[in-house]
């Protein structure tokens, strides 16, 4: 059915080590009356940890993070109790951030890239975070749960799926992502080479795209908000089917909207992997002396009208494995 892939911590940004091995949907998320107000009685801290989730919006995936963060917590004898809060309009926010600063929380969980903002840029409350792209371009860079997927897997799809693509085109600002790149060209293998476009806005992507025709098989994206903004997703991927240049991209919907496939984080295991780091926090860790942490399972996407108009083979193994399939 659906094939997950486990990797290291993000230690540093770095990779430790990429391991080879490889829910239903929550209808209604009501923690204040579901969820009891203790969990586990291992923890010496007999007092219950108050935790906020704030959430950026009312989407389905954000309940699957949070879903994953609670049972998590409560899988590590982790006592808590939940209040479960959505981020108002912009104007209503100040109001709101002293609101909660005046609850006393012992953590809030971040759900989403605007509600970390806005508690980042609070700084009076501890907070985890899940479902952000590129931490350091907001300034972030303390333990929470990113939504990228580590370049080792990202290299292993392709070389599983489409091994015809030997020339892996990225994208890439000056400034951002050094990291990122970086470790592409370490963990590539065999005759795979980067075939690297440096573009510092989105306004350069055009050029940049067309630049690869020719020297590169397809278009990797990596994870970069600034660059690949989603108001020009639409022209990246118009632009890559019109110059015959296939486009992996960072999430189910680039797929949906014409990307050949896409490999993205498991949404549910984000929320996990941000819990294992507020149950490290609560065990006495500073927030600050842990990093942003890799995900531990991935999904991936492919299109198969975009497959066949771009002569693209497809084998039935990718399909068998794939979270989803547009035909």
């Amino acid at each position: 059915m659906k094939k997950t892939k486990s990797v290291a911590r993000r230690g540093g940004w770095t990779v430790k080590a990429a391991l080879r091995s490889m829910g239903g949907m929550l209808a209604a998320l009501s923690l204040h009356a579901s969820l009891p107000a203790l969990h586990g009685s291992a923890e010496a801290d007999s007092r219950p940890k108050k935790i906020i989730v704030l959430r950026s919006g009312d989407l389905p995936y954000y309940s699957l993070a949070v879903k994953e963060f609670v049972d998590t917590l409560r899988a590590r004898n982790v006592l808590f109790a939940v209040e479960d809060r959505t981020l108002p309009r912009e104007e209503e926010r100040g109001a709101f951030l002293q609101e909660l600063q005046a609850g006393l929380p012992d953590l809030v969980f971040t759900v989403g890239t605007p509600a970390t903002i806005a508690v980042f840029q609070k700084k009076t409350l501890p907070f985890v975070y899940a479902m952000i792209m590129d931490p350091p371009a907001l300034g972030v860079n303390t333990g929470g749960a990113v939504m990228e997927t580590p370049p080792s897997i990202q290299l292993d799809f392709l070389r599983a799926h489409f091994p015809s693509f030997k020339r892996v085109g990225v994208i890439h600002s000056s400034t951002r992502n050094a990291d990122y790149v970086r470790l592409l060209k370490e963990t590539r293998t065999g005759e795979c080479s980067i075939v690297e476009v440096v573009a510092d806005t989105p306004q350069e992507l055009d050029r940049a795209i067309s630049s690869l025709v020719g020297r590169a098989d397809c278009l990797l994206m990596i994870p970069d908000s600034q660059l690949y903004s989603p108001q020009f997703s639409g022209q990246i991927i118009l632009q890559t089917i019109r110059l015959g240049l296939p486009l992996i991209g960072v999430s189910p919907s680039y797929a949906r909207a014409g990307a050949l496939a896409a490999v993205y984080p498991d949404y549910g295991d984000n929320g996990a992997v941000a819990a294992d780091v507020a149950a490290q926090y609560f065990g006495g860790q500073a927030l600050s002396s842990i990093p942003p942490q890799w995900p531990r399972r991935t999904r991936y996407a492919v299109n198969l009208i975009v497959a066949e108009r771009l002569g693209v083979p497809v084998d039935e193994k990718i399909l068998d494995g794939a979270d989803e399939v547009v035909r």
